[in-house]
């Protein structure tokens, strides 16, 4: 078999609540900065400190940004954060063969018996083409991981999965991007 290597890039649509920290933070700073040219004069501290706020502003605005990157290298997915196209983070590597289920992901789904956390890696967590692994992880118990479904991420996966912990049903639900 020849290595297989697979980078799919999914863009995180914010909250509600992320949208209202987004444009009520950065406008608070660009303000701010408004007031304290205004008020503050022409001197070089005060013009300093409102390039400050302006800066802010923009660090602010964009730090809600956020892009998740599943990266599927011979039999191991890496999942990435990126924020604001400026810094990554490795979140999580899985190990294809030691996954403990495998499925499509509905909104309001239970997590399968024995789950202590689960991590949301997709658009929203109310999407739709999503699918999920159950991870084992040794120190918190088990870790439920959805993800966007791509098909050409999804295609690199399925040679990897134990047929044993695949829902009945996965594969023929998946559409061709």
């Amino acid at each position: 078999m020849s290595d297989v290597f697979v980078e799919c890039l999914v863009k995180k649509i914010p909250t509600g609540v992320e949208r209202l920290l987004q444009w009520g933070g950065a406008l608070l700073l660009a303000v701010a900065g408004v007031v304290l040219i205004l008020w503050g004069g022409l001197y070089f501290l005060t013009l300093l400190l409102a390039l400050a706020c302006f800066v802010g502003a923009y660090y602010v605005f964009t730090l809600f940004q956020t892009e998740y990157e599943y990266a599927v290298t011979n039999g191991e997915v890496d999942f990435d954060r990126i924020t604001a196209k400026r810094s990554r983070k490795r979140l999580l590597t899985v190990k294809c063969s030691q996954v403990e289920g495998f499925g499509r992901y509905r909104p309001g789904m239970k997590p399968p018996a024995g789950v202590q956390k689960v991590l949301f890696l997709g658009r929203s967590p109310s999407g739709e083409n999503q699918f999920y692994f159950v991870v084992p992880r040794p120190e918190q118990g088990k870790l439920l991981v959805v993800f966007q479904g791509e098909a050409k991420c999804l295609r690199a996966i399925r040679p990897y999965l134990p047929r044993r912990v695949v829902e009945p049903g996965t594969w023929e639900s998946v559409h061709e991007n």
